[in-house]
């Protein structure tokens, strides 16, 4: 049934998130890619937009490359067509990030400020030190 894929995607991805040795880095990968699929299957796409969003940090950031820039954009897209301002405001921040990195500081600037804009709509329990979470500069945020 969709309830019980839900609740495996949502088990597979705490699995994921809850990962934290290079040995389990596989097993990460796996639950990310079981996830995905059945988010997909059952067309349920907070869960796709927590699990992008997750990828984009732990595998991309600090990466310089056309792979970190596609993963944060893909993050950033599917946020967008869901209207889920919570995670367009952390795929923007992973984004600004992204583009920071590659050496493109006014555009990073520019996608950072549409997260803060986006952010302010958030109730305030969704904040951190004033802005969203995924917002602010290296460091400065966390999923």
């Amino acid at each position: 049934t969709t309830q019980s894929r839900n609740l495996r995607a949502a088990h597979s991805l705490v699995l994921s998130i809850t990962a934290n040795t290079q040995h389990e880095l596989l097993k990460t990968k796996e639950n990310l890619a079981r996830v995905l699929t059945e988010a997909k299957i059952t067309a349920n796409n907070q869960l796709t937009c927590i699990a992008l969003n997750f990828m984009t940090e732990n595998f991309f950031r600090g990466l310089v490359g056309d792979q970190s820039l596609k993963s944060a954009r893909t993050a950033l897209n599917m946020a967008r067509r869901q209207k889920n301002d919570l995670w367009t405001s952390v795929a923007d921040g992973l984004l600004a990030e992204s583009l920071e990195t590659q050496g493109m500081g006014s555009e990073a600037e520019q996608v950072r400020g549409e997260a803060r804009q986006i952010a302010a709509k958030l109730p305030e329990v969704m904040q951190a030190d004033g802005e969203a979470v995924g917002v602010g500069r290296r460091g400065e945020y966390a999923l």
